[in-house]
């Protein structure tokens, strides 16, 4: 027995002299989720390292020390004795939660120490963000589900009560969604970037049409003066100027080998009116560069969107750093399942958990890019790669829930069909409905205007399933004010896969407004608000047309389509040949044959493969559009063009974002025409003032009525700058301030040609300026606000009262 008790005694002293290597985790005691970043320190020393982002942690520790402290922002301090701790497995530690906040006012010396290590920081900014460097090249893995927390993200709120319930115990043993992707990211200095997806595995479907999700999820570096994510825009701490909005605090340094962390707390100053973040800042002192981040909004919205941004960063070689891992946790708070509205805990909303790990990162190889314009897309066969592959990209198992979420709503999307339901999700971004081999034209079932009132009609084209090579297709439909039908029909033959460029031939009978402009791919969604305009033309000419078309990319962003066009027009205004004072051989018909040219230009557009299409991420850059267009006096098809003429059209817009928040928004719109055309031909200068209805439409004079001046050649500035929320958002108030001021200037060439309408035009210059309340009353899709616009200057009413018009601004939100 002394000899056992002795040999027990010398093993105790063994382990308190004997350099041991401990793995561990570190979780939350109540939720058993993963503590980021915190601290684990050899006692009595700063000595020590920080948890990676899945609380992950392995630290040498050196004979004689008898404890280490694990310590984090939020939670109790704990003290482990190393006799406690098992060198051969991982070690769970938790943490318990105390009531301390995490940004309590504290004292501080007169010279913030935080101060200079943030200057350096910024300092260092351009040598440390990855967006500066001339290429690199990473791959990545992904995991992303979505489930219930309460409004703290709690996800196992639900084993707190008594609760067995139905929702409970699915809780229990799975996630409402999971999927995984696994991309390979190609960058070029001056943001010129490409993702490939490699593999994509969505729960519940059997194709995978979410394979960029992940990535559009993540906010890649935090070094950025805006942090965007989705429909949401942080303020960065670290941007220029953040000593006016942020305030900086020291909680703690750690000791690691060589390297030195200082752990730095950031909030916005009291009376901030912005959006910003809260947090930690991990920076490494020897090289002044992020180490880790912690970020989360500095006030937790009570509706729309929220999210936690969490960032782990590793030194790649002597002087780079670069993302290891990047959480993002998206709170949909608006999605509340239970509780009451003003309970802060109270109720479930849907929570999204995005963990991407980075690896494979090759800074010293030259990049080359291919198509630019596109930011991601899908591998061939990306949604079909077996389990063997999946194995090899994960860095971990799946977990028994994440298993049991592929089996469970695999067999849920088997009995709902799900595929077949998300058909109806890309009909509303496309605007067609794939049935088999054909496709439902949507745009072609409901039609509003002045003219027609309501049109009813149904279009229908084939499918990529019979062929992604050729398509046609024909629409049919019946205004009920015009009491008149609309019809027409187009065969397209495609020259590449992305059906990108293509030989396009159409016919119609339709109805085009009087006078109006149109470019090359322009939206006639009514997220657009600018085309709520469309709702008042009352005034439109009868058109028949056959039409040839060649369209393509040039340059990566330039969208172009060659046309010629044979039309017979009848129009409500005439034209007359002039001669003595005397108006000869007046007529309301016209035959055009034109050669026309358009090109769209976005520099730096971006597009992301998704649910079968490309879909335009937009760009920062101004976009412009051009028609020329060249009509032509003589016979083709067996019809005679009766003008000779030239027109040229010009738009470019917009909009430029603060630092802080709100934008300003322009659009310069130009035209000429080259000759003696007929009223249908020239321009009526974007009024969308009716009496009848007093819906206010962007980008258009308010005040001026349609069809009240007439234009040989002219050009509109519209402008508006919008000041972001003015106060803090609610679930139905999100008040915007925008102030507008537009300006026009045209002149008629001739006059004499003209009938059937008033001669006036706006050579003089049309002036009006106004005021948007933007999201007085704001539900889950759509918001509604208030305007009031003043026209003045040299076309303003004698009566002043004419000249304020009050209209209802209708917006659409999500």
């Amino acid at each position: 027995m002394f000899k056992k008790i002795v040999s027990f005694l010398l093993f105790l002293l063994a382990q308190n002299f004997t350099a041991q290597t401990i793995k561990g985790k570190i979780i939350d005691t109540d939720n058993k989720q993963a503590i980021p970043f915190a601290i684990i320190a050899l006692e009595g020393t700063n000595k020590g390292i920080t948890a990676d982002l899945d609380g992950n942690f392995e630290i040498k520790i050196p004979a004689g020390v008898l404890n280490i402290d694990v310590q984090v922002i939020g939670y109790t301090k704990k003290i482990i004795p190393v006799l406690e701790l098992n060198d051969t497995k991982i070690n769970i530690i938790k943490l318990i939660g105390n009531s301390i906040e995490l940004f309590e006012i504290v004292v501080r010396p007169k010279e913030n120490p935080a101060i200079p290590i943030i200057k350096n920081v910024l300092k260092n900014k351009p040598i440390f963000n990855i967006e500066n460097l001339p290429y690199y090249f990473c791959s990545t893995y992904a995991k992303t589900y979505f489930t219930l927390s309460d409004k703290t993200g709690d996800e196992n709120f639900y084993k707190k009560g008594d609760a067995k319930d139905s929702l409970s115990k699915f809780l229990d043993k799975s996630y409402l969604f999971f999927m995984e992707s696994v991309t390979e990211k190609k960058y070029k200095y001056k943001n010129i970037s490409q993702e490939k997806v490699t593999a994509s595995r969505v729960s519940g479907f059997k194709s995978s049409p979410f394979g960029a999700f992940a990535s559009q999820l993540q906010s890649f570096t935090f070094y950025a003066d805006n942090i965007e994510l989705l429909d949401l825009k942080y303020v960065n701490p670290l941007s220029k100027g953040t000593f006016k909005r942020y305030n900086f605090e020291i909680t703690d340094t750690v000791l690691n080998d060589a390297d030195t962390t200082i752990i730095i707390k950031f909030y916005p100053k009291k009376k901030s009116n912005f959006k910003g973040l809260k947090g930690l800042l991990y920076i490494n002192k020897n090289q002044y560069a992020l180490a880790n981040v912690l970020a989360e909004p500095a006030e937790k919205p009570s509706d729309g969107n929220g999210i936690k941004i969490q960032q782990l960063y590793e030194r790649v070689d002597s002087s780079h750093w670069f993302p290891k891992q990047v959480n993002t946790e998206i709170f949909f708070y608006g999605l509340t399942v239970n509780g009451k509205k003003d309970d802060d805990k109270k109720g479930q909303v849907i929570k999204g958990v995005s963990r991407m790990y980075i690896k494979d990162i090759k800074l010293d190889s030259a990049i080359k890019i291919r198509h630019k314009s596109i930011s991601v897309y899908n591998e061939e066969g990306f949604d079909k790669k077996n389990e063997a592959y999946w194995n090899s990209k994960r860095i971990d198992t799946l977990s028994e829930k994440e298993i049991t979420t592929y089996q469970l709503i695999d067999s849920v999307g088997r009995a709902a069909d799900l595929d077949k339901k998300f058909k109806w999700f890309t009909a509303l971004t496309t605007g067609k409905f794939q049935m088999g081999y054909f496709n439902i034209d949507l745009k072609h079932i409901v039609r509003a205007n002045d003219y027609e009132n309501i049109r009813l009609g149904i279009g229908i084209s084939t499918s990529n399933k019979l062929s992604r090579w050729y398509s046609v297709g024909g629409y049919g439909g019946y205004g009920f004010k015009d009491k008149a039908f609309k019809y027409g029909g187009f065969a397209q033959i495609n020259l590449n896969w992305r059906q990108s460029t293509f030989l396009l031939a159409e016919a119609a009978h339709e109805v085009m407004e009087s006078a109006g402009t149109s470019f090359l791919n322009e939206s006639q969604s009514l997220i657009n608000t600018e085309k709520i305009r469309d709702l008042l033309v009352s005034r439109m000419d009868i058109v028949n047309f056959a039409k040839g078309s060649f369209n393509t990319n040039l340059f990566n962003f330039i969208r172009m389509s060659a046309y010629y066009k044979v039309e017979q027009r009848q129009s409500p205004f005439g034209y007359a040949t002039a001669q003595d004072n005397l108006l000869l051989n007046e007529k309301n018909n016209f035959t055009l044959n034109e050669a026309g040219i358009q090109f769209k230009i976005y520099p730096k557009e971006k597009f992301a493969e998704g649910m079968g299409q490309l879909i335009s991420l937009g760009s920062k850059w101004p976009k412009f559009s051009i028609n020329l267009v060249k009509g032509l006096n003589i016979t083709s098809l067996g019809y005679k063009g009766d003008f000779d003429y030239t027109k040229l059209d010009l738009k470019i817009d917009h909009q430029v974002y603060f630092k802080v928040k709100g934008f300003i928004s322009y659009q310069l719109q130009a035209g000429k025409v080259f000759g003696s055309v007929p009223y249908s031909l020239q321009y009526n200068n974007k009024g969308s003032r009716i009496d009848k209805y007093s819906l206010s439409a962007e980008k258009t004079f308010e005040t001026m009525y349609l069809n009240e001046f007439i234009s040989t050649q002219y050009a509109a500035f519209f402008f508006a700058i919008n000041s972001g929320k003015i106060v803090k958002p609610n679930k139905y108030c999100n008040p915007e301030l925008e102030l507008i001021h537009n300006y026009g200037i045209g002149t008629l060439d001739n006059r004499q040609n003209l009938t059937n309408i008033e001669l006036n035009d706006i050579s003089k210059g049309f002036t009006e300026t106004g005021l948007r309340i933007k999201n007085i009353y704001k539900s889950k899709f759509s918001s509604f606000g208030a305007g009031v616009y003043y026209r003045y200057g040299n076309y303003a009413y004698e009566n002043k009262n004419n000249n304020i018009v009050y209209k209802l601004v209708l917006g659409v939100s999500f």
